[in-house]
């Protein structure tokens, strides 16, 4: 393989550093800011008391990380770091040795001088020729807190989807690709008539260029469906295509449910239907090995107990049954690889699913949450079978007629994990759940969730059925029907763990034009506290530069949009016609 001494240039407007490139190989990385965060900063009353946080000033650093992989399947390794000053330099660093044919990746992150990490970014996917050169972007988001794609320091320059400001998007879907970029699939629209729209439309969001670009048509408009990204291989058993394919699957459709499997290839720009199983929305699905696992889903009478495997031949059959039928639920990665002798490693996987309801939820009325019937709150699913889990904190109390559950449905849900267990309970499998609604009482309507929920398994992680389990919980100001989350990476060896949130339908249970609201995105914080074996557990929402967690110069409204993260840890949120990114504190969510 052949090895090319590369320059790799970094560019951006507080840098005084030399963009010209000469020869061919190398790389231009242009570094681009969030909107007006430079400009000004220290006299801007919207950012003085977050200068230090969140502008870059002299003295500051830019460590730039790359990582390499000789096939989109394996994972990447660490090749080198460089950390420049910001300020005083002048010139290209020629420090990297690229090699051809190698794909690439990029991470950056901006501290201060105690070291505090203020904004990252990253891109990756990049199949590296020493015969080329290269510009590519790297958007540097805030960690920890949320900002606007935008291509330059203005608003005008904001990436936009196919959503516009006059729509209320949702139940739209969004997966990351294999070579960075974000694809967004359906949904729906609703008007100021009152009329729904469902959509046929997708987008590709390049971050390594900032571009969004139109996608194929699906084949029936839908929403509430699942997307996610499968790994499917050629005879060879090598990555075909190399970004991956995505799973888009069931859904809420204009004169019904949907009750197919499709696949978009990337590669191919096209949807191509796989099989049908029975009508279903508000499924919810994982990726797990590079295989895809769907489990649930409801339409207006029932919900389906079926966890549907798509495996890397695009092939779909059913897994394994629930014990109880859910949609609007959480689903949880809880797999575990274990390790012979010869050093071979397996993976064995393994879903927690928990919460939800019995049937597609339309008004506050529809009293259908699992919980009150003697079923399964949770419940873990492996190669061996599907078993309940009994989980402290969940239970029923009657006081005359009046019967009160645990019960949660529509929420996000993301598991965070700690590196150091002397910084927070590494051993655990420790899941937080924000948002969604809850049935207080047998014979009460529908309400907003008021609580963040930790739900915590301790024990053997090889053994997640054999774990102990308990929920609890803590109350919050975050008031939203339909949410998601994904973790983002945190910092090395800390206590805090992180994670995003996208807040929708924040007036009532119900999903329709008067519901509408602005979107809000909070980040929230797992928070450990105690010592190693006696660690406590606690959820709030982080403090946001952005004034009420709203994006406060976007006029739009919406209903519930997805989230999702890539390999960086960093969160991309949609909504209201803008892309929005929290990024994380380190380069990887691992």
């Amino acid at each position: 393989m052949k090895i090319a001494r590369a320059a790799v240039l970094l560019c951006a407007l507080f840098l005084a550093w030399s963009c010209g490139q000469q020869d061919t190989g190398n790389f231009k990385i242009t570094l681009k800011l969030p909107e007006n965060l430079i400009n000004d900063c220290k006299k801007d009353s919207k950012y003085e008391d977050f200068v230090d946080d969140f502008c870059i000033v002299n003295g500051d650093s830019v460590e730039l990380s790359i990582f390499s992989t000789d096939d989109l399947s394996r994972p990447y390794v660490f090749d080198e770091t460089r950390v420049l000053p910001v300020g005083g330099l002048t010139g290209s660093s020629d420090f990297s040795s690229l090699r051809s044919n190698r794909y690439y990746r990029f991470f950056v992150k901006v501290t201060n001088t105690q070291e505090k990490v203020k904004l990252t970014g990253g891109a990756e996917g990049i199949l590296y020729e020493d015969t080329k050169n290269y510009e590519i972007n790297i958007f540097l988001g805030l960690t920890g807190d949320f900002v606007r794609v935008v291509s330059e320091q203005s608003d005008k320059t904001s990436l936009s989807t196919y959503f516009t400001e006059d729509d209320v998007p949702s139940g739209a879907r969004a997966v990351v690709l294999k070579d960075g970029r974000i694809v967004l699939a359906g949904g729906s629209i609703w008007r100021d008539s009152g009329s729904e729209s469902y959509l046929t439309r997708t987008n590709y969001i390049d971050m390594a260029k900032l571009t969004v670009t139109d996608g194929p048509s699906l084949r029936m408009g839908v929403k509430d469906h699942v997307a996610a990204l499968l790994e499917t291989t050629d005879a060879k058993g090598a990555l075909s295509p190399k970004t991956g394919k995505v799973v888009i699957a069931f859904g809420k459709t204009q004169d019904g449910y949907n009750d197919k499997i499709y696949l978009l290839d990337p590669e191919k720009n096209t949807v191509e239907q796989k099989v049908s199983f029975t009508n279903r929305a508000h499924a919810r699905a994982l990726t797990i090995g590079g295989e895809v696992y769907i489990s649930g889903g409801c339409d207006s009478g029932s919900a389906s107990r079926d966890i549907i495997k798509v495996d890397k031949k695009g092939s779909a059959s059913s897994w394994k049954l629930m014990e109880q039928g859910r949609c609007l639920h959480g689903m949880i990665d809880v797999s575990w690889v274990t390790t012979d002798d010869e050093g071979v490693e397996t993976l064995h996987p393994a879903i927690l699913v928990f919460g939800g309801a019995k049937k597609y939820i339309n008004t506050d009325q529809d009293k259908e949450l699992i919980g009150y019937n003697d079923e399964a709150f949770a419940e873990i699913i492996d190669d061996l079978g599907t078993q309940k889990i009994t989980v402290a904190g969940v239970e029923c109390v009657t006081t005359g007629a009046q019967t009160s559950c645990t019960s949660l449905a529509g929420f996000g849900a993301a598991r965070v994990k700690w590196d150091d267990p002397n910084k927070g309970p590494n051993e655990d499998i420790v899941v937080a759940a924000s948002g969604g609604f809850t049935q207080t009482a047998n014979d009460q309507p529908l309400s907003f969730s008021i609580a963040n929920y930790i739900l915590r398994g301790t024990g053997d992680l090889t053994n997640p059925k054999g774990m102990t389990w308990a929920l609890s919980s803590s109350g919050t100001a975050i008031r939203c029907a339909y949410a998601t989350m994904v973790p983002i990476s945190s910092p090395d060896s800390f206590t805090v763990q992180y994670t995003a949130l996208n807040c929708g339908t924040g007036k009532s249970i119900e999903r329709n034009h008067d519901a509408r609201n602005e979107q809000y995105i909070y980040s929230l914080e797992v928070r450990a506290a105690g010592t190693p074996g006696d660690f406590g557990l606690s959820a709030s929402a982080r403090a946001s530069v952005n004034d009420g967690s709203i994006d406060n110069s976007n006029s739009g409204y919406f209903l519930d949009g997805p989230t999702v993260v890539n390999d960086f840890g960093q969160a991309f949120l949609f909504g209201t016609r803008y892309i929005y990114v929290i990024s994380g504190f380190s380069d990887s969510l691992d």
